[in-house]
């Protein structure tokens, strides 16, 4: 009996011993596969990794290229290449578009931009070609619509804002220009064209001390762009501080010899000061200026120079 229970248990403790080597078997051949397959994940990471820079490496090599040729076949060409070895590489369309803008080829631009899009949809870069594509050929709702969704994207895309003022002062809806303006200004603060362009929208809903605040503004940031100072001097006149206005009219015409429009309003203002023979001497080169590029228009002058001539 004693004989039995002892076998008994021995073969107990050898099935035990059979399992236990059995699991741990299991385990080691578990645990090998495991390293097998994380190796493997990480061959194919590594992989996934070096094609990515080898397309970078490709696209930056093309755009190189490009960027050493002229004339826009030559450019069209290496936007070409990118597109047939990377159809769904988004970059190849949106420089191809961004050359079409160059070129003034709008349609082509948008449908590049579209494609773009299709690809990525969060390409924000895309959204404001499209609407810079759109805002030129007049159809400024539709170009805020795409700067609305490139915004959606990024809240601090500077020049979106910048590109939103654009639209709406084109629409006249020159406070809407102003807050966009703004906007623009606050995420940059040295954007002389933000100043310039917020500053004729503040003349046209004749905020005049604000346009000149906003001129004054973009002259210490570019002090040699003319039709800031004619801006300036035209808010001036209009806030009758002719004296002021004629600083900037007669600094207007230093920078640029042949802009007719400060004569007139050079000698407007001189006339409104009764100094006539001022008045008159601007006028006079106002109308020979113009009588060589647009002589449709100089009668208005030659009425306004008779008038003086003849009170003074």
């Amino acid at each position: 009996m004693l004989k039995n229970i002892g076998l008994i248990i021995v073969c107990n403790l050898l099935m035990y011993l059979i399992l236990l080597l059995i699991w741990k078997f299991a385990k080691i051949k578990n645990k090998r596969q495991s390293n097998y397959k994380h190796k493997n994940d990480q061959v194919n990471v590594l992989n996934d990794k070096v094609n990515e820079l080898e397309k970078k490496i490709f696209i930056q090599d093309i755009l190189n290229h490009a960027s050493l040729e002229n004339e826009i076949n030559e450019k069209i060409y290496y936007a070409n290449k990118i597109i047939e070895t990377y159809k769904d590489e988004a970059i190849g369309y949106y420089y191809r578009g961004n050359l079409y803008v160059k070129f003034e080829k709008y349609d082509e631009a948008i449908k590049d931009f579209e494609k773009t899009l299709e690809i990525d949809e969060n390409f924000k870069e895309a959204y404001r070609g499209k609407g810079l594509c759109l805002a030129r050929k007049g159809y400024y709702y539709e170009a805020l619509q795409n700067y609305k969704k490139a915004i959606e994207i990024d809240k601090n895309y500077e020049v979106v804002y910048y590109n939103m003022g654009v639209c709406y002062s084109r629409l006249k809806k020159y406070t809407k220009a102003i807050n966009a303006y703004t906007k623009a200004l606050n995420l940059d603060k040295n954007d002389v064209s933000a100043y310039y362009n917020r500053g004729r929208n503040y003349s046209r809903i004749a905020n005049y001390e604000k346009a000149i605040e906003d001129f004054t503004k973009a002259i210490e940031l570019e002090k040699f762009d003319e039709r800031i100072y004619y801006n300036r001097g035209i808010a001036y006149s209009l806030l009758e501080k002719h004296e002021e206005a004629l600083k900037d009219y007669k600094k207007a015409i230093d920078l640029n010899p042949d802009f007719e429009d400060v004569y007139y309003y050079a000698g407007f203002s001189y006339y409104l000061l009764e100094e006539y023979s001022e008045a008159i001497e601007y006028f006079s080169i106002a109308i020979e200026i113009w009588n060589m590029n647009k002589p449709i228009m100089v009668e208005p002058l030659h009425i306004w120079k008779w008038m003086i001539t003849k009170k003074h």
